[in-house]
């Protein structure tokens, strides 16, 4: 650990747990340094809300000087917990950059104490054996409005209760025939405080002390014990423990321990797009919707280290959205930021097609092979180093960089037009070949050869640039295009308003595999765990348990669009002195990120009326802190939303259905005008753009009302970033309408079956995870355009 001392002020930017550090500090209260602890419970995997608590835990005891951070496992259930648990819990740990150094323990180090601890409340007159049922109890605790009822056994002795006590250690008893509980009040307005259950009989063996105890502590009781006798000085949870800090309060005020511990308590982490309940995670495992806790997909962290994302990212994600004291939800941007951001400045940029469309240069010398030395990186990331990239007469480009019939704006390779290939020349698209069927599958082009190496002597105007591989060297692979588990931001909150399961809200399409996409050779010789940029398509790395003989495999990391890294960079504007101005994304070539410019952790002081602005945007429309404060620091960028919000409420007369309610289209609102809009906009005022506020409630209205995708939305937006125009004609004129009717996709997805019919085989066996391969299927067929809902619908009615 390092021994920093902090140099600001108490309270100048820093949370409220740092403020109370110091305060503590300054006052003398502490009986020696600082003491953390991280306290997992091994009955399951890390999740990124754990990591907030990691990052925070351990973060303290590298700030303070003398400070330390102890990992502790709260043991207490043996039927729950495994060693498995312990030692992956330890990784996902060591792999975020911590170390406990000789802090190791576990709760059940300390059962013998913890035994002493309860006989003393016992004779103290404190505690109580109960031979009532499990459902007794629950029912004489009472409710919020009414008082509970003591229990008949309440007033025993205490020689009786040590004794009964003894006897249920002694094995004497079954499971739930007696309990030790507190003798508290049962009427207290803390229904906790309500005589709770501080041991109970659990005959089952103890995967660290086997059958040596059959009775064991409740977590309530064990863990401020444990806080105790290791000296622990801030005790820090989340949030849904605030009601247990009177019971913590008790335990250690009422036995004789040897350290007083406080506790503390902090929001904690609701993050979109996922959810970070164990037991729903658990059930995604159990119900095949994932391929197991290290899916890619999961939020755990062993799925985000499987993905590809590094602990860098991890640690500075929680350390910029900091340490609050209410509970709040934020963006999954956030996160993509962050992972975009950390590896936009470290990985190497090669190119890569998905869907391969072969390209023949009919006036390339035959047999030619030039080899062309292309930088790894863009100049302004400061990093050297390139690669040999082979270029020859028959190359492959992909197939959604050509179009015969080209929507405007279209900026790629057309019949009779030209377009630079990456690195190497100009060609042009002089003739186009087709199967029987129609289909293209060549294109015969002839290259400009003093366009070579990016030259442009005739100075004409080239609409775009596409990566390339070259034909004879190109390595096959797999791709696995990830995206978010979830299909709305809440979906447990959604499963409450529409009385669904939680699963119903699951993302149809999180996860395409792409089989035959091909990458340049300069990968197959690089270390397994690289991480790439494949230009503009975004940030991949092998899969790190999945070795194909055949072809590697590719997972996608992150996307290139950039989420709020724009919105961020004008806190600078308005906050005054500070770090640097950040560079426009658009300054580091292919998916660049200008860095947010506030100090990781801490967001910059507002000034008083951008703070009072914030607060009302976020509770007149339910926004996040954060987008509140995003959207209050630039004025145009608020009064832009306000029109967007304002002109919602005529949106949906023209829709098919019910039309958006106008307050609840504020949120997405917010998130696109905050992470979609800025990559458009560039470096163009709002007021200069061809379109305005009312385009974009229409916009937004479309996407709500499910008249089509997001990602659809995205190619409309791009357009009226070009053009202007009315985005329901764009819709129309693009062919971007989901498609729904049973008619269209039914045939489809018989055609997808038909030709898998192994994986059907496996699905109807029970691998109900396929279900995405499927869907993946479909999409490509459709070009991303059938309605994920009624895809997946259809799907299951065909295979069940």
């Amino acid at each position: 650990m390092k021994d920093l001392e902090p140099t600001e002020a108490p309270g100048a930017g820093r949370d409220f747990i740092r403020q109370r550090i110091d305060h503590d500090r300054e006052e003398g209260t502490l009986a020696g340094d600082v003491v953390t602890r991280f306290p997992p419970e091994p009955n399951g995997f890390l999740h990124i809300g754990h990591a907030k608590s990691i990052v925070l835990n351990f973060g303290l005891a590298d700030e303070y000087e003398g400070a330390r951070c102890h990992l502790r496992f709260d043991d207490t259930n043996p039927t729950t917990e495994d060693l498995q648990y312990v030692e992956a819990i330890q990784e996902d740990v060591r792999w975020l950059g911590y170390d406990w150094g000789d802090h190791l323990y576990f709760a059940s180090d300390y059962f013998e104490r913890m035994w002493e601890f309860a006989e003393e409340l016992i004779r103290k007159g404190l505690a109580y054996v109960d031979s009532q049922g499990e459902e007794e109890i629950r029912d004489g605790r009472g409710s919020v409005t009414e008082p509970g009822v003591e229990s008949p056994f309440r007033a025993r002795t205490v020689e009786e209760n040590l004794d009964l006590f003894r006897r249920m250690r002694a094995g004497e008893f079954g499971n739930g025939e007696q309990v030790l509980r507190a003798r508290i009040d049962m009427g207290a307005k803390n229904m906790l405080m309500r005589d709770p259950v501080l041991y109970r009989i659990r005959h089952a063996s103890h995967y660290r002390t086997g059958t040596e105890w059959c009775i064991y502590p409740l977590y309530d009781f064990a863990h401020p014990l444990g806080d105790a006798l290791e000296g622990v000085t801030h005790s820090l949870c989340t949030l849904e423990f605030a009601n247990n800090r009177e019971l913590y309060d008790w335990v250690v005020e009422n036995a004789s321990v040897p350290h007083r511990p406080r506790q503390y308590e902090f929001a904690r982490l609701n993050l979109d797009y996922t959810v970070m309940s164990k037991r729903r995670l658990l059930r995604l495992v159990e119900e095949d919707d994932v391929s197991g806790w290290d899916d890619p997909r999961m939020p755990t962290l062993a799925g985000l280290r499987r993905r590809g994302v590094t602990p860098r990212a991890i640690r500075t994600f929680c350390e910029m959205i900091g340490v609050a004291k209410a509970d709040s939800r934020v963006d999954i941007g956030k996160l993509e930021y962050q992972i975009r951001d950390d590896l936009n400045r470290t990985a190497p940029r090669v190119m890569a097609v998905l869907q391969p469309l072969r390209v023949t240069l009919t006036n390339w010398p035959g047999g030619r092979v030039e080899e062309i030395d292309a930088p790894y990186f863009p100049r302004d990331i400061g990093l050297e180093g390139s690669r040999q990239v082979p270029f020859s007469s028959e190359l492959f480009i992909d197939r959604d960089d050509f179009s015969e019939s080209p929507p405007a704006g279209f900026k790629r390779l057309v019949p009779g037009e030209e377009v630079r290939l990456r690195y190497a020349c100009i060609i042009r698209c002089d003739d186009v070949l087709k199967n029987d069927e129609g289909e293209v599958v060549e294109l015969r082009c002839s290259y400009d050869p003093e366009s070579w190496g990016g030259g442009n002597p005739k100075r004409r105007k080239v609409k775009g640039t596409i990566q390339w591989v070259s034909r004879g060297t190109a390595v096959p692979c797999e791709v696995r295009l990830y995206d978010r588990l979830f299909r709305v931001p809440d979906a447990e909150a959604a499963a409450r308003a529409e009385g669904k399961d939680f699963r119903a809200f699951l993302n149809p399409g999180s996860m395409e595999t792409v089989e035959g996409a091909l990458v340049e050779p300069s990968v197959v010789h690089d270390s397994r765990d690289t991480r790439y940029q494949f230009e503009r398509l975004g940030y991949f790395w092998r899969d790190p348990l999945d070795h194909r003989s055949d072809r590697p495999v590719f997972n996608r990391i992150v996307t290139l669009r950039d989420t709020w890294g724009k919105m961020a960079g004008t806190a600078q504007a308005v906050t005054g002195p500070g770090p640097a101005k950040a560079s426009p994304p658009g300054d580091r070539g292919k998916g660049g990120d200008a860095p947010p410019p506030e100090t990781p952790g801490r967001r910059p002081e507002l000034p008083p009326a951008v703070r009072a602005r914030a607060r009302e945007l976020s509770s007149r429309f339910g926004l996040s802190q954060i987008d509140g404060e995003i959207l209050a620091r630039d004025p145009e960028v608020a009064d832009f939303f306000l029109a967007a919000v304002e002109a919602s409420s005529g949106e949906g007369k023209a829709l098919e259905g019910p039309p958006p309610d106008s307050s609840k289209l504020a949120i997405p609102l917010a998130n696109w005008i905050i992470n979609t809009l800025p990559p458009v906009q560039g470096d163009r005022a709002l007021a200069e753009l061809p379109f305005g506020p009312e385009e974009i409630a229409q916009l937004v209205a479309l996407v709500e009302a499910g008249a089509i995708s997001s990602r659809g939305a995205g190619r409309v937006l791009e357009t009226l970033a070009e053009e202007g125009g009315a985005p329901r004609e764009i819709v129309e004129r693009l062919d971007l309408a989901q498609i729904s009717d049973r008619e269209i996709l039914e045939p489809l997805i018989e055609e997808v079956l038909q030709e898998h019919p192994a994986k059907v085989a496996e699905y109807r066996n029970g691998k109900s995870g396929l279900l995405g391969f499927f869907m993946g299927r479909v999409m490509t067929r459709t070009r991303g355009k059938a309605d994920p809902e009624r895809t997946q619908e259809l799907l299951r009615a065909q295979l069940d």
